[in-house]
């Protein structure tokens, strides 16, 4: 069984929301992902929304991004956590 963390939000911000519709999310503003075939048509997207996101920081966001979509399934287990929020 596989294990993941997902943050909803970049600080957790979202968590709240997402357990009381029992759901997982992830916090960004972007369009419908579903279309995306490859990594590449999603940082096609996400470079649309942020265009001055530094190369790094894009290929991070696409790696989580590409996880979220394709690979956590029903039944796997998810860690959730808030990170200094007050």
């Amino acid at each position: 069984m596989a294990l993941w963390i997902v943050r909803a939000g970049d600080r957790g911000q979202q968590e709240d929301k997402a357990l009381n519709l029992n759901l997982v999310a992830m916090d960004w503003e972007l369009p419908d992902l579903s279309q995306s075939k490859d990594k590449q048509g999603l940082e096609f997207l996400y470079r649309q929304v942020y265009p001055n996101a530094k190369k790094r920081n894009v290929s991070n966001v696409v790696a989580q991004l590409w996880d979220f979509i394709n690979d956590i399934k029903i039944g796997h287990l998810v860690v959730s956590c808030q990170i200094g929020i007050r």
